[in-house]
């Protein structure tokens, strides 16, 4: 059930830092562990500080939909990788996006951001915070504050949750 907290035997309690944006520290967050990994891919951390999924991929929704967060929540590269694109405006109704090459035909793609904290050409590390959750571009009824994550393999749009847990 949504809101309902979950004890995770053998769970890792990770590390909390200060993201510092330009004249102002954020919020106090955790770089995220290593999600469990699909056969044959390795490297990728669950994209934000949020964890309650409010749309999944399917054929007319092409990644996922993550809330649960403020305009301070981070979100996170989920693979270590080039950004190519970050840019605020309509952009096809992601509004502030990040788009990062990971080299071997895999992109990912974070929408909706309030704020982008990284810039195109710049080399990111998994977990490395590259933007602020928000509700830029296209953003309708109950997901509000969110990330939109999105997994491309040369080009096709694939399931995220192949990639993060």
């Amino acid at each position: 059930v949504a809101g309902e907290k979950l004890v995770i035997p053998n769970g890792i309690k990770v590390v909390q830092k200060a993201v510092v944006v330009p004249s102002r520290t954020v919020v106090r967050v955790a770089t995220p562990p290593g999600s469990k990994q699909a056969p044959g891919v390795s490297g990728f951390v669950w994209p934000t500080g949020a964890r309650v999924v409010t749309q999944y991929f399917t054929w007319q929704h092409h990644g996922i939909d993550i809330a649960g967060g403020s305009f301070s929540t981070p979100n996170y590269a989920a693979k270590a990788g080039v950004v190519e694109k970050s840019q605020c405006g309509w952009n096809s109704g992601y509004g502030c996006v990040v788009i990062i090459d990971h080299g071997g035909g895999v992109k990912t793609l974070y929408g909706h951001n309030s704020k982008l904290l990284v810039s195109a050409g710049e080399r990111v590390e998994a977990g490395q915070t590259i933007g602020l959750m928000g509700n830029t571009g296209n953003v309708r009824g109950r997901t509000g504050i969110h990330l939109h994550f999105e997994v491309l393999i040369n080009g096709a749009r694939t399931n995220p949750f192949q990639f993060v847990k």
